[in-house]
């Protein structure tokens, strides 16, 4: 083969890799979004959880209390 040929053989060679190269980031990049919107939405239901955990246990410390103080809650 002669030089040109060469040189387009590289070059067709070096844009596939390109092209491949560029969907994979691509395909990672969004996987990684979805992973970090997955756990925002994760932490945000932790968080109401916790919260909603923390106000029963303050209603079970005041009904315990009026139990205790033989009154209604």
């Amino acid at each position: 083969m002669d030089f040109v040929t060469d040189q387009f053989l590289y070059f067709l060679g070096g844009a596939a890799t390109a092209v491949v190269s560029m969907w994979l980031g691509g395909l990672l990049f969004f996987r990684l979004l979805e992973r970090r919107e997955r756990r925002r939405l994760l932490q945000t239901q932790l968080a109401e959880l916790v919260s909603q955990a923390f106000e029963v246990e303050q209603w079970l410390r005041r009904l315990r209390s009026a139990e205790l103080m033989n009154g209604p809650p």
